[in-house]
């Protein structure tokens, strides 16, 4: 079991926050776990971190600069958000944090001070990193744990076709989720599309591939020859030619990369393990296809991937919903069902409060969500009746 906590570092200390959330908390993190609450409170903050906690030998050795501990674990931290340096103080405030992450009785730990803007690794995480600097080759050991798909993913059909393959424009712009996200996606896609024929894929790749089709109403082609030599195209539905993909629909552009991540890591044989992190996956994409996207999600969770979601949408809670129901009456296939067991949700609040939303019954409570709508109905039939009875 996997729990992500935020504590203040001294027993009697002033109040602080972390991003817009209140200090203390802590959320147990489960194979399925879905953030859902309004913008900016504390969603993707959290994701972010936790990502960090699951793929810290990765990140450092990758983008982690020459140095002690603190060194190293400061400028990837710092880098979780932002291309630039985003320090401490922009997003805790008040008196230093702990934070952290603990799985089978092991626990990763750093400090955030708002005041100096030290980030510092605690305890075990500290020395792990002091004993690993000692080996020469401690980079080329370092192996991915976890993939972000940030919601910058919309821009990157617009620089696939760059001669960099979309990296130019993110080496100082975007942060580094974001900047790994790229190499992730171009890889899956010279895995899929460029060393072998899409016929030679594993029956699990070609489903994802054949659902996406339905869904995004269209597929991803690499061009050798023809009109658009060694370019990414998108071929609608029904049609014979593809076009550049980055004059694709905008949610095609937002969900294609999701679906070849997914599909590139189907088709390695030693990723079960990996976790991914998957920021509004509902981006630009209609209600049925929100729905579908996310039952593929589901499906990598029921292949023994770790999932966590940051989402505004109602249709990828309920589709969530309608899969922990299904399990429990034995209905559904591996897209359409999931053990409640597997499931953890939470609502980030304006009140900088985390709070679980499911119920004893395995149900995750959606209530919240139909407030809005409740109130604007009410409006809309006050209007009626106010003309009606006028």
């Amino acid at each position: 079991m996997e729990k992500f906590f935020v504590r203040h570092a001294k027993k009697e200390q002033q109040e602080a926050t972390f991003g817009p959330l209140c200090v203390p908390f802590e959320c147990e993190i489960k194979p399925l776990t879905v953030l859902i609450g309004p913008q900016g409170t504390g969603k993707s903050l959290v994701s972010q971190f936790v990502y960090f906690f699951r793929n810290w030998r990765f990140l450092l050795a990758t983008f982690g600069e020459e140095g002690v501990p603190e060194t190293l674990v400061r400028g990837v931290v710092e880098r979780l958000r932002s291309g630039e340096r985003a320090l401490a103080g922009a997003f805790v405030e008040g008196g230093t944090v702990r934070v952290g992450l603990s799985s089978n009785s092991v626990e990763w730990t750093i400090s955030l001070n708002p005041r100096n803007r030290r980030i510092v690794p605690l305890g075990r995480l500290n020395s792990e990193i002091e004993k690993w600097l000692t080996v020469q080759t401690w980079r080329e050991g370092a192996k991915r744990q976890a993939v972000f798909v940030p919601a910058e993913r919309v821009l990157f059909s617009k620089f696939i076709n760059t001669p960099e393959q979309g990296v130019l424009y993110a080496k100082d712009a975007l942060s580094i989720p974001a900047l790994d996200f790229n190499k992730v996606v171009i890889k899956a896609g010279e895995a899929l599309f460029q060393k072998q024929e899409p016929r030679d894929w594993p029956s699990q790749v070609q489903v994802l591939y054949d659902r996406m089709k339905t869904n995004l109403r269209g597929e991803i082609q690499f061009a050798n020859v023809g009109p658009y030599p060694r370019r990414w195209l998108w071929v609608p539905v029904g049609g014979e030619k593809g076009f550049e993909i980055e004059m694709a629909s905008s949610g095609q552009i937002a969900g294609w990369p999701v679906y070849q991540v997914l599909m590139g890591l189907l088709l390695e044989s030693d990723s079960p393990s990996l976790a991914l992190h998957v920021e509004e996956p509902e981006i630009h994409l209609y209600p049925t296809a929100q729905r579908h996207l996310m039952e593929a999600l589901i499906y990598m969770v029921n292949q023994g991937y770790r999932v966590f979601v940051t989402t505004h949408s109602l249709f990828i809670l309920r589709t969530l919903n309608l899969a922990m129901q299904r399990f429990r009456y034995g209905q559904g296939d591996e897209f359409t069902a999931v053990d409640p067991k597997q499931v953890a949700a939470y609502y980030a609040s304006t009140e900088g409060k985390l709070k679980s939303i499911v119920t004893e019954q395995h149900y995750i409570d959606e209530s919240f969500l139909a407030e809005e709508g409740d109130r604007m109905g009410t409006e809309l039939y006050n209007l009626w009746y106010t003309e009606t009875a006028g």
